[in-house]
């Protein structure tokens, strides 16, 4: 999976924790640069937002793009059906059903963390549950 969640909050977690998402090359392991204390955001409701715009450009054959908070931005292209993530450092393309597999991992990870951690209430994991289950990968 290229995405891992690195969080700048103190414990408990919560579904509106500061911190990024960090692109990781699958073939080398190399990981995009850390910008914390930087342009860090609150990272859960950006994984959420970005998936929508991954969902949206593959399920209308569209371009777009999203920039995250902290500069990072990913180009989709629904009609080549590729996505391009622009990371400090670090620039990968893979196919958009790719892209949402991996987005959809990390999401159940941020799920897995927040079911454990945060409070039952946490407004987030139902968002997170509610975007891992708006889509199947084909």
């Amino acid at each position: 999976m290229p995405f891992s969640i690195r969080i700048d909050d103190a414990p408990p977690a919560s579904g509106f924790d500061i911190g990024e998402l960090i692109l990781i090359d699958p073939v080398s392991g190399r990981r995009s640069s850390a910008q914390p204390n930087k342009r860090c955001y609150m990272v859960y409701v950006e994984l959420s937002a970005l998936l929508d715009q991954v969902l949206f450009s593959k399920t209308n054959n569209q371009i777009g793009a999203y920039k995250l908070p902290g500069g990072s931005e990913v180009k989709i292209d629904g009609k080549k059906n590729n996505v391009v993530l622009s990371f400090p450092d670090l620039v990968l393309t893979q196919s958009l059903n790719a892209t949402l597999h991996d987005l959809r991992e990390v999401m159940l990870l941020g799920l897995e963390t927040l079911s454990r951690e945060a409070d039952p209430n946490d407004v987030m994991i139902q968002q997170l549950r509610d975007g891992i289950d708006s889509f199947a990968v084909s």
